[in-house]
């Protein structure tokens, strides 16, 4: 765990930053610079555009009383990209901008998905004693003794499942 953490937040913009260097050598600072500025506002605006587009989806979604879970692993990937792209350097704008491609998208959620099933198991428990049917009307309650006539009226109702 340590090993990934030191190559995300130290290789990974130490390899930023050279890249940033061999383009300045290699143009200009000011090309460098200009290049690194274009991409990031590119990014925030195809970030804000996606971002729209998926309130959009999911306020139908909800309007057709469906719920939109799968927006929601949308939403999150579109968040990582404005995170990265407001980041300076051109790596992080091209895997940001990347993120924002919905193909690419779609092999990154295929991707983390796959990578979360290997490491997670998820697991059903049912509780075996009841019998309820899917579609039996089941009203929980609790049962006291009757002492009088009036206890009756307050008594709660329900039914034991079958």
């Amino acid at each position: 765990m340590l090993v990934r953490m030191l190559l995300l937040f130290v290789l990974f913009p130490l390899a930023d930053l050279v890249l940033l260097l061999i383009i300045t050598k290699m143009t200009s600072v000011w090309l460098t610079i200009g290049l690194v500025i274009v991409a990031g506002i590119v990014g925030i605006w195809l970030a804000r555009r996606q971002w729209q587009q998926i309130g959009i989806r999911a306020r139908e979604r909800l309007a057709q009383n469906q719920l939109p879970g799968e927006l929601a692993s949308d939403a999150i990937i579109v968040l990582m990209a404005a995170v990265l792209l407001i980041t300076p350097g051109l790596m992080t704008d091209v895997i940001g901008i990347s993120l924002l491609i919905p193909a690419c998208r779609r092999w990154y959620k295929i991707k983390s998905l796959n990578w979360l099933k290997k490491r997670f198991q998820m697991t059903l428990v049912r509780n075996q004693e009841t019998n309820w049917r899917e579609n039996d009307d089941v009203i929980d309650g609790d049962f006291r003794p009757v002492n009088s006539e009036s206890d009756s009226e307050s008594r709660p109702i329900g039914r034991l499942p079958r």
